[in-house]
């Protein structure tokens, strides 16, 4: 008998930086932008750009960029989802995230 592949937390937020690299080349592509010119706008540079929307290993950009992202392409960084999240990688982050106790260096203050 098989074993069911049990999703580990790096393989859900694998899976949602893959997504979010996919929207964000699709929302680049729909403005009418290159690479060059997006990374132009959010100051930032060209392989920057490139590595968010790298179909191999794709990196996720900082907050900072998020943000500007989101401003200039309307691109959240997880994705919207009506109703309730069901089954998508979203939800399954967000039942890891609350399953799991964050572990809070001493002195430090939890968010």
């Amino acid at each position: 008998m098989i074993e069911p592949r049990v999703q580990t937390a790096k393989d859900i937020i694998d899976e949602l930086t893959r997504d979010y690299s996919d929207r964000l080349r699709a929302a680049r592509k729909a403005a009418g932008l290159s690479q060059q010119q997006l990374a132009t706008e959010l100051d930032t540079s060209y392989s920057a750009v490139q590595s968010w929307e790298s179909s191999r290993e794709p990196q996720l950009p900082s907050g900072r960029n998020v943000l500007r992202i989101q401003l200039r392409l309307a691109v959240p960084l997880l994705p919207e989802s009506p109703g309730t999240v069901g089954d998508s990688a979203k939800g399954r982050y967000r039942k890891a995230m609350d399953s799991h106790p964050v572990i809070v260096p001493r002195g430090a203050r939890a968010a």
